[in-house]
């Protein structure tokens, strides 16, 4: 009797597992299916999740910033199977990847699939990264100096507690997660300065981390940002040298 009642206590905690992934939906805007772009060295899946808590005067996928087109748990499943022979790695990117709900979910199944995790954040969202696990490389916008709470401001559109930002990539750095740190650089809204004072914080609090320079790419008013030309790029990256072992150019 009590062997029985063990085995249906079991199979309804089974029924309830099941149910719970059945009805987990994830916001998604798109699918990469193989990309080799997105994770420098690895070929990667890449899903991008709608909605973020900025709203980047330059961001790329103003799209996704928005709106609704949910795919199943199921769904998803299916598409990191069907790519799992191709890829090293599957990365959640956005909009914001870290504001998804049940995020961790999709982590697990990719791990057990023998497959790498990166993530693409802002890193606004402390208390959800900081429970997070099985992440093997966060991909960590700084969008400005850490201590010009003003631009920062002015680049995501939202009054920004830079703190969070701040624990955030100390967190992940002190857990021995592997960290590559980025900046989107226009030539009206990042300076030479503003680099070499992120550069300087980097080196000061973060150590040995990647850094990469983005050229970023103007999708507005053309009169709003100034496209930074290649060569000013690399004169970027030589005042982060200064500071940093590792800095590379995304021209892309």
């Amino acid at each position: 009797m009590h062997v029985l009642l063990a085995v249906l206590v079991c199979a309804m905690r089974v029924s309830v597992i099941i149910n719970v992934i059945i009805m987990t939906d994830f916001n998604v805007a798109g699918i990469v299916p193989i990309s080799t772009v997105d994770w420098k060295g690895k070929s990667c899946m890449t899903i991008f999740f709608r909605n973020c808590n900025f709203n980047c005067i330059y961001c790329h996928n103003k799209d996704y910033l928005k709106g609704q087109s949910f795919l199943s748990f199921e769904e998803i499943k299916n598409e990191i199977n069907t790519s799992s022979m191709f890829i090293g790695s599957v990365i959640f990117s956005g909009g914001e990847a870290t504001i998804q709900k049940d995020l961790q979910l999709l982590i697990d199944y990719v791990k057990s699939k023998k497959l790498k995790v990166g993530i693409h954040t802002n890193g606004y969202d402390y208390d959800k990264i900081k429970m997070l696990n099985n992440v093997d490389k966060y991909f960590i916008d700084i969008k400005a100096p850490l201590a010009n709470a003003e631009l920062y401001s002015k680049i995501t559109s939202i009054n920004v507690d830079i703190n969070k930002i701040v624990e955030t990539i100390k967190m992940i750095y002190n857990k021995g997660i592997d960290i590559e740190l980025r900046t989107t650089v226009f030539e009206n809204l990042i300076s030479t300065s503003d680099i070499r004072e992120i550069s300087k914080w980097i080196s000061e609090n973060v150590p040995n981390v990647e850094y990469v320079i983005q050229r970023g790419h103007n999708h507005i008013d053309k009169g709003v940002l100034i496209e930074c030309t290649p060569a000013m790029c690399i004169i970027l990256q030589q005042i982060a040298l200064e500071y940093i072992d590792n800095v590379s150019v995304r021209f892309g």
